[in-house]
């Protein structure tokens, strides 16, 4: 277990956020969404309460429990008036320390999280970040849906769930944060003792994510019907958190379209109005990491727009941001910074996540020396490193009409078709 602590006297109350290994890709095969369900059960009884007892519990505290869980791990957040502390950590060491999984309540998160799922697919932006991540991690523990499949769901047993949790809710794999008004001191001997009880555990390596890009452009449609606009993602793997190239990575990434006034945002959207929102961006974890470039252009114009975006993705690797861009971008993300820490718990959430993808201790507090040094042919090297832009994966979710002019665009080694209701693994390349 690693502490994580910072002062906030002004505060008045306590949050505390445990962060275990036990993320999505650690589920098993036949039972994907398992991790998740894990963690959501947490808070849906223990020995002593029920589940409508424990969140009258936390509501009598002023407490709003949180919890999500990710590919690589599984998220908790707390907080509670100073005062009312003691009862806080009484209710979580119940919480983590005598759980119970209700047949009856697994049943009916398995309903909600099905709901869930069909809902979800109503909502063409969050489909479409579904699909994509599916494509592009397509074979690995990293490319099916947190929630997992309607399938695997109900495949799902309370056995199941303590078994997971018996070999992930340990204290080798816990991240634990504690701010506001409570001295180190106090936070290690009320809060870090609360977890004394967790089995020790052993470290889990996350898996490996093996290359599977395609030898070209892999285009995959999910179509729904009656679409006038599409939801566009074209991407690739990238690069860990730790990575000694993230830095001038992410600053030669947000220069080209993590700005409103970025060369990705001013071609599609202001110069051609083809896209209101426009960006480009990286994702990093402990094993792995994701580019993305995102639009949602009308059907005629989704392959037009699709195309350009390819083109300056391969203008950037080729040539690298200009001087103008790099300086604006530098100056943007060191004046940035204060926002990003300035409160007790977004320093607090800016340190475990430090933490979790296994950046250097003090990223934090050399983050704006980083950035200032990053120079244009740093830039260059780590775009030309990490990115192919011949290589992408795109994933169009709209109208079936589409498919004729996406398969024109050039460079597609791979086309394929799927209707918005496909619920399953996507073959990898």
């Amino acid at each position: 277990m690693r502490l994580f602590h910072v002062p906030g006297p002004a505060m008045g109350y306590v949050t505390i956020s445990c962060s275990f290994a036990g993320g999505s890709s650690l589920d098993p095969t036949a039972r994907k969404g398992l991790a998740n369900v894990t963690a959501e059960l947490a808070l849906r009884g223990t020995q002593k309460s029920t589940r409508q007892q424990l969140a009258r519990r936390f509501e009598f505290l002023g407490c709003s429990p949180s919890v999500g869980v990710g590919v690589e791990s599984a998220n908790f957040s707390f907080d509670a008036p100073t005062r009312f502390l003691p009862d806080l950590l009484e209710l979580l060491s119940e919480v983590f320390t005598q759980p119970v999984f209700r047949p009856s309540e697994l049943t009916n998160l398995k309903r909600q999280l099905t709901g869930e799922m069909v809902d979800l697919r109503d909502n063409d932006s969050a489909a479409a970040s579904m699909f994509f991540g599916q494509a592009l991690y397509a074979g690995d523990p990293y490319g099916h849906p947190i929630r997992g499949y309607a399938a695997t769901l109900n495949a799902i047993t309370p056995k199941n769930v303590a078994t997971f949790r018996s070999e992930h809710y340990t204290r080798h794999r816990l991240l634990l944060g504690v701010a506001g008004s409570i001295s180190a001191k106090e936070a290690e001997a009320q809060v870090g003792s609360l977890f004394e009880h967790l089995p020790q555990g052993a470290a889990t390596p996350l898996p490996m994510l093996p290359d599977t890009t395609c030898e070209g452009l892999d285009l995959l449609l999910v179509t729904k019907e009656e679409r006038s606009q599409a939801q566009v993602i074209i991407g690739q793997r990238a690069i860990p958190g730790d990575h000694p190239l993230m830095v001038p990575l992410r600053v030669a990434v947000l220069g080209f379209g993590g700005t409103f006034t970025s060369p990705l945002v001013r071609e599609i959207r202001e110069k051609r109005g083809w896209s209101y929102g426009v960006s480009a961006g990286l994702m990093a974890g402990r094993r792995g990491g994701s580019f993305k470039m995102r639009f949602s252009p009308k059907n005629d114009e989704v392959a037009p727009a699709i195309s350009l975006a390819l083109e300056m993705l391969n203008e950037l690797v080729y040539k690298g941001p200009d001087e103008e861009t790099l300086a604006f971008t530098k100056r943007f993300l060191v004046q940035q910074y204060p926002f990003m820490t300035e409160t007790p718990v977004s320093r607090l959430d800016q340190m475990m996540h430090v933490a979790a993808t296994n950046k250097p201790s003090d990223y934090l507090d050399t983050y704006c020396e980083r950035v200032q040094a990053v120079e244009a042919d740093a830039a260059l090297f780590a775009l030309r490193s990490v990115l192919l832009p011949a290589r992408q994966t795109v994933v169009v979710f709209g109208d079936p009409s589409l498919e004729e002019s996406l398969t024109k665009i050039p460079g597609i080694a791979r086309f394929r078709k799927l209707n918005v209701d496909y619920d399953a693994p996507i073959a990898p390349s």
